[in-house]
């Protein structure tokens, strides 16, 4: 990964559960909805430090049924004024 990128989780189609990355224990995930039918929280950060060099595991369990295979970002931090 570039030095400033981040990696997260995307929880689009996931319901509750929790999640490791290479056995680091990275806590639980619940989509809970708003009235608007907006997600609470979409996205959960993975620690840069939970990563090795080459392949890396995640391990995820969904309790309901994911409606979506989860997805990894990169993402880019910016400087805030």
């Amino acid at each position: 990964m570039k030095k400033g990128a981040v990696l997260v989780l995307d929880a689009l189609g996931l319901s509750r559960g929790h999640f490791f990355i290479n056995g680091h224990d990275l806590g639980r995930f619940f989509t809970i909805h708003q009235p608007s039918g907006a997600m609470t929280q979409r996205y959960y950060y993975i620690p840069a430090d939970t990563l090795v060099e080459g392949p890396n595991t995640l391990v995820l369990i969904d309790e309901l049924g994911a409606t979506a295979p989860p997805q990894l970002l990169t993402t880019q931090l910016e400087p805030s004024d």
